[in-house]
């Protein structure tokens, strides 16, 4: 979460932040239980 964090912060679109967040955690941890529990809904454009 503090890697999707620090991208939305740093104006990353908020579905292109969560993506680039699980594959660096897929890269460390392959199995889908640390990495495949979130989702994104609602508007996955960069924050106003």
């Amino acid at each position: 979460m503090e890697d999707f964090y620090r991208r939305i912060l740093a104006g990353e679109p908020r579905a292109d932040a969560l993506r680039a967040a699980q594959l660096a955690m897929k890269a460390r941890h392959p199995n889908p239980f640390y990495w495949g529990a979130f989702i994104c809904q609602g508007d996955p454009g960069p924050l106003p």
